[in-house]
């Protein structure tokens, strides 16, 4: 019923993540337009872990342009962290940069990202606080 009251185009994946020790820090937005025209990722995402092993996921601030292929780490400063659990979900800013660390190769992780392209993270933060002020006035 949340995705209804958001009331804009979603799409739905299954991602997973193996054979990897990290994914080093990206925006999906910012990375997203290689070689097209507009960018197209996601803004925001409802996520859930499905199978997960104790993977972090940290988002960060940057001073300056950021560059995928010329991050300066010196210029990266964290903000939070989050180790989600199995079947739990969080609201998740794809936009600002992020990644993720304790990978452990041997295992792959899942999700399931129900993701918004027209929708900022504030915007989605927003609808969730209104949609839980008008489920808790029923």
């Amino acid at each position: 019923s949340f995705i209804d009251f958001v009331g804009m185009p979603c799409k739905i994946r299954l991602k997973t993540l193996s054979q990897a020790k990290m994914m080093p820090p990206h925006s999906d937005v910012a990375n997203s337009n290689k070689g097209t025209k507009f960018a197209k990722g996601d803004y925001c995402s409802i996520f859930i872990g499905l199978l997960t092993n104790q993977e972090k996921t940290n988002w960060y601030s940057y001073e300056g342009i950021f560059n995928i292929n010329r991050i300066n780490l010196f210029k990266l400063k964290k903000q939070k962290s989050l180790v989600l659990k199995n079947q739990q979900a969080c609201l998740f800013d794809n936009n600002a940069i992020h990644s993720v660390t304790n990978c452990d190769p041997k295992n792959t992780r899942w999700a399931l990202a129900i993701s918004w392209q027209d929708i900022t993270y504030k915007e989605l933060l927003q609808k969730y606080n209104d949609y839980i002020n008008t489920c808790s006035n029923k």
